[in-house]
Order: C-alpha cells, then sequence, then structure tokens
C-alpha cells in the first residue's frame, strides 16, 4: 500500500493539478470543452434524426437510395426543385419571405424539401440547418458549401479549432457526427449564419400559402421502370468524374475515402 505522496500528492493535489485551483463554480478548461463538445454531438444527434424523418428514403441523387425507392428520390427531388409552378404552388407574399435574408432563403428551400420528402446534399443542408438555428438558440450555426456539397457546421467557426466544428451531413447513406478534421468533404462558401435568428420563415411561408398543387402531390408517389432508373445512371457513369450527378457516399468520414 502506498500514500498520496508517493504517487504524486494527495488525492487533493492530483485533483488540482488536473482540474487546476478553482473557486466554487468554476469549471476547468478542459472539462468546459469536453462539455461544450457534448451538447454540439447531441444537437447533431437531433438534426441527423430530423433529416433522417424529413427524407426517410434518403437522398435524390445517392445510387444506393435511388435504386432502393425504385428511383422515388429522384422524382420527390425534381418536385421540391420545381420553380415553373408545375408541382408547387407558391405567391408574391412566399417570395417576399424567402427574399429577406439568407437565413430565409435557406428556409425556404427546407420548406419545399419538408413538403415533398426530397433533396440532395442542398435540401439535406438547409433542413438540418433550418432545424438547428429554430430549436438552439445559444449556439451558433453555420451553412457552407460552395465545393460541390453542402452541410452544416456547429460551433463557433472564428474562435473554435476546426476540431470542435461538429459537422451535420445527413446526405450520405450511413449518417454519424463528426468533427471537421475527420470530415470527407471541405466548403469554400458560407451560405448563412445563424447569429441568433430563431424566427421560423418556414412557418410562415407555409401559412402565406407555399404548398403543393394535385399534380405535385400526385407525382410524389410515382416509381421509375427498372429499365429508365438503369439508363439514367449509365449515362451518368460515363461522364467526367467532376461532372456527375449521381454518387455512392456511405460515410461522412475522411478516412474511408482514403486510397
Amino acid at each position: 500500500m502506498t500514500n498520496g505522496n508517493q504517487r504524486g500528492g494527495s488525492t487533493r493535489q492530483r485533483a488540482r493539478r488536473r482540474f487546476g485551483n478553482k473557486k466554487a463554480g468554476q469549471v476547468c478548461k478542459p472539462c468546459a470543452v469536453k462539455q461544450r463538445m457534448r451538447r454540439r454531438k447531441a444537437m447533431a444527434q437531433a438534426a441527423l434524426a430530423h433529416t433522417k424523418n424529413v427524407f426517410p428514403n434518403g437522398a435524390g441523387n445517392q445510387i444506393k437510395k435511388i435504386r432502393s425507392s425504385g428511383g422515388n428520390t429522384n422524382i420527390r427531388t425534381a418536385v421540391a426543385r420545381d420553380k415553373q409552378g408545375k408541382y408547387q404552388v407558391t405567391n408574391a407574399r412566399v417570395k417576399q419571405i424567402a427574399r429577406q435574408n439568407a437565413n430565409a432563403l435557406a428556409a425556404h428551400r427546407a420548406a419545399r424539401a419538408k413538403m415533398t420528402g426530397g433533396g440532395n446534399c442542398d435540401e439535406f443542408g438547409a433542413v438540418a440547418y433550418d432545424f438547428l438555428r429554430t430549436t438552439f438558440p445559444k449556439e451558433k450555426f453555420t451553412l457552407v458549401g460552395g465545393d460541390g456539397h453542402v452541410f452544416v457546421i456547429i460551433g463557433d467557426m472564428q474562435k473554435d479549432p476546426p476540431s470542435q466544428w461538429v459537422v451535420v451531413d445527413g446526405w450520405v447513406n450511413e449518417p454519424e457526427v463528426v468533427t471537421f478534421d475527420h470530415f470527407f468533404y471541405t466548403f469554400s462558401k458560407v451560405k448563412a449564419r445563424s447569429r441568433g435568428d430563431t424566427r421560423d420563415y418556414g412557418t410562415e411561408m407555409r401559412r402565406a400559402g407555399l404548398g403543393l398543387n394535385e399534380k405535385g402531390k400526385a407525382r410524389l408517389k410515382d416509381r421509375m421502370t427498372r429499365k429508365k432508373m438503369e439508363a439514367m445512371l449509365e449515362r451518368d457513369s460515363k461522364r467526367p468524374k467532376d461532372e456527375r450527378i449521381f454518387w455512392n457516399n456511405d460515410s461522412p468520414r475522411r478516412s474511408d475515402y482514403a486510397q
């Protein structure tokens, strides 16, 4: 049996060295980081669960999801992105709300995704961002993209290191929470910052008249013939890699794509 001094001091002394000499109510810096990361990861899990509910069949440009849904994910994405009035109903008031700022624009994309259950990374990112922004007012959220992909970062990008940026990307086939230093993609553009804005623009737009017409509602039920679906995927596979539309991205982790 050894006493405390033989192994580096008493339990109290070791605790002080580990956590610092703190006054009551203070939290050591490493502990604060751990707590912050735990909160951010919990938020990310909630956002991933939310996107799963919005897009139960997956992304419209993920090959596995296209095949497993009989092409329905791709069809739903086309309905979500309709800007010609073929499937959607809109009006001047909806457009006025959507144009107010970057958060409203993201909410507009998210609202169209929610009413169709369709989308690619743009829609997945917008849905996650809109959920986080309106649910957790005290955290900082950033919608980023610009290099062929869109996703959300939880955390203060001005002050925190990338290892503390938590990524939300429900677009991949098997989503999980990762930090940016382990994420498989990068970005070059900030599309929106939460800045404490919790206004529910999406609900306002739906109340103002955003919706689907009867043709749009019916289109959501459609599926492709196997022949048509495979021909579409085959044409895309022959394009140069940087011009392809359809992908097979299972994991958000960079290590899973290492050569």
